[in-house]
């Protein structure tokens, strides 16, 4: 089972990385790239618009409007997840970079 410890494993690699996520949509690159480096055993899935939601999840939700980040399976499950990527006002310059966050 892809559990809480194996999340805060792949997070504790992307928080020594030397750049910054400039997007949830980056963050989820890296996210899935790390994570198969520690657990290859897993495929991850990403960005699930409604369009490609599979048939159990649509008919368990009905008509909610349900949108995942990403799904993460092996031969016995399937975990859903949603990313959340909180900014808040940020602007600095790194290495000729110039990073502006928006709150």
């Amino acid at each position: 089972m892809f559990n809480k410890e194996m999340v805060q494993q792949v997070l504790n690699v992307l928080s020594t990385k030397d750049h910054f996520f400039i997007s949830e949509a980056h963050l989820q690159s890296e996210f899935i790239i790390e994570a198969y480096k520690l657990f290859p055993e897993f495929e991850y899935y990403p960005e699930l618009v409604p369009s490609r939601v599979p048939k159990e999840y649509k008919e368990a939700f009905k008509d909610k409007g349900i949108h995942f980040d990403l799904v993460i399976k092996n031969k016995e499950e399937k975990i859903i997840a949603e990313f959340k990527y909180l900014t808040a006002k940020y602007k600095e310059r790194v290495n000729g970079f110039g990073l502006e966050v928006k709150s």
